[in-house]
């Protein structure tokens, strides 16, 4: 692994890469465990094990080793810490906010606000969830992805 590293001269940080299997939990659990928890697939990296997760952040998308949007949604519940919130409460307390605001700003100002506030979280990466759900895709590209 190390090795594919460099021959494809890239860099990578043992104690900040993650191993993400993906896969039903089945295969999750044949390809990670043997028997009890010592860990079957086992990958280093400039001499450190490289940490098995459920989910992790890429480009702002959590993307987790179901290939579904529940942690990007409704946020990880795994983690202790640097839990990531999910889109749908920062979307309520965007909604909140802006049912604050329409109050006391002008209409004008307001349309640039929600759409900054609210339609850019809404719409970031919207292709990828598109492309998932089958939104815009007509019955033949849809059966070809």
């Amino acid at each position: 692994s190390t090795s594919w590293v460099k021959d494809n001269k890239m860099a990578c940080a043992g104690d900040k890469t993650k191993l993400l299997v993906i896969g039903t939990k089945q295969l999750r659990a044949a390809k990670l465990f043997e028997t009890g928890e010592e860990r079957k697939l086992k990958i280093e990296v400039d001499g450190i094990e490289v940490e098995a997760t459920n989910s992790e952040k890429l480009l702002g998308l959590v993307v987790n080793s179901e290939m579904t949007w529940k942690d990007y949604l409704y946020g990880e519940k795994w983690r202790t810490r640097e839990n990531f919130q999910g889109l749908m409460p920062q979307l309520s307390q965007r909604v909140g906010m802006l049912k604050r605001l329409v109050k006391i700003v002008p209409k004008a100002r307001f349309n640039m606000l929600s759409h900054g506030l609210f339609n850019s979280k809404l719409l970031y990466c919207l292709q990828v969830f598109s492309n998932v759900w089958g939104f815009g895709l007509d019955d033949t590209t849809r059966r070809n992805t």
